[in-house]
């Protein structure tokens, strides 16, 4: 048993717990969603490293948690972007 990714896995569920309750308290954002699936999905593929079980398995888990979060992040920067755009806007009308 390797004990890094098994701490690599304890860290990622307890990760992927408080993003499930940060997205239950109203913030229900889609890229918080899609974060906490690649979360969880890469603690699975630690897990499975751990045990060196399914080795292929877990490397394609890990590719796809990566896939999944790189969406979230873009995701979430277009979020970032809109509401630095509605900010800007709202400034901007104020100051008219």
């Amino acid at each position: 048993m390797n004990i890094n990714n098994m701490i690599a896995a304890i860290v990622s569920y307890l990760t992927g717990a408080i993003a499930i309750y940060a997205y239950v308290n109203r913030n229900r954002y889609l890229d918080l969603a899609l974060a906490t699936i690649a979360i969880f999905i890469f603690g699975t593929s630690m897990l499975f490293a751990a045990f060196r079980a399914l080795p292929g398995f877990s490397r394609i888990l890990l590719n796809v948690s990566t896939v999944i979060m790189a969406i979230a992040v873009l995701f979430f920067l277009v979020r970032l972007a809109s509401s630095a755009s509605a900010a800007i806007s709202r400034w901007y009308k104020r100051q008219k």
